[in-house]
């Protein structure tokens, strides 16, 4: 939420994949770190205002989850500071 509001703001969906080697497949709800009730990146297609579970690898404590397809204008439409979280890393990948 603080580095990546299209989710919340409007229910933008995007490709996430857990980076692992794991053959198992899990449902997820995504979250972010803020305890709010919006801050989520697995909204439901075509209502921003539900919750819809994702099929992921398995993940486990330590792996990265890269959030795809983030745009040109993510960081400008932060949520700078919000509760006093500092600001994520941008990384471009090809």
């Amino acid at each position: 939420m603080n580095d990546f509001l299209r989710s919340t703001l409007y229910g933008a969906r995007h490709e996430i994949e857990v980076m692992n080697d794991s053959e198992v497949m899990k449902e997820y709800v995504v979250v972010g770190h803020n305890c709010e009730s919006g801050d989520i990146f697995t909204p439901a297609g075509g209502d921003p205002e539900s919750i819809e579970p994702r099929l992921l690898r398995e993940a486990r404590i330590g792996d990265e989850v890269r959030i795809r397809d983030a745009g040109a204008y993510c960081a400008s439409m932060r949520a700078k500071g919000y509760n006093s979280f500092p600001d994520a890393a941008e990384v471009m990948v090809d």
